[in-house]
């Protein structure tokens, strides 16, 4: 009777794992936010600012798994650099920040709650020989998405030349890399 016992808990010991593994397991891989069909080479890129200034933090994951700060330049913000932990590389944003600029001037506020929301999408490319570190010689491009919320101080005419109250800029999006 002890030897039925012994041999029953220890099947019941094996699925109980088996089951928790496969629970584990099937939970681990559902927290994956790779789309489907994609490859090593895709990267997805965040980042994102509670400012109108050049500087933002970035976070790369896929191909690239990186983070650190960004930086627009020129007078449009044309150019994105991006200050990684293991290097640097840059995208060329130039059309990307003039549509968004364009649209941020136009955007249509909430009236009642002074608050409004822009939306623009469009291709970034890596700048050519502008990766230094591990990025070095790294080539391809990005389709990223601006999106701006941003809550400004009820005045008579509410809109984006109104004092700015509080504001977060995100980018995000996938782009295919070769290193």
């Amino acid at each position: 009777m002890k030897q039925k016992i012994v041999i029953a808990c220890g099947i019941g010991i094996v699925v109980i794992a088996a089951v928790v593994g496969a629970y584990w397991l099937g939970h681990s891989q559902a927290k994956t936010s790779t789309p489907p069909g994609t490859t090593a080479s895709n990267v997805h890129l965040i980042d994102y600012t509670d400012n109108d200034g050049a500087e933002s933090t970035v976070a790369l994951s896929g191909a690239i798994g990186d983070f650190g700060n960004a930086i627009r330049s020129d007078d449009h913000g044309a150019v994105m650099t991006l200050n990684l932990s293991h290097g640097t590389f840059q995208l060329d944003i130039t059309d990307l920040a003039k549509r968004f600029t364009t649209v941020v001037g136009t955007t249509a506020f909430n009236r009642a709650t002074c608050s409004g929301n822009v939306s623009v999408a469009g291709p970034a490319s890596i700048v050519a020989n502008s990766g230094t570190g591990a990025y070095k010689g790294v080539s391809g491009s990005f389709l990223l998405t601006m999106n701006l919320d941003e809550t400004v101080t009820k005045q008579q005419n509410c809109d984006a030349h109104s004092k700015m109250l509080g504001q977060i800029i995100v980018s995000s999006g996938w782009g295919k890399v070769s290193l």
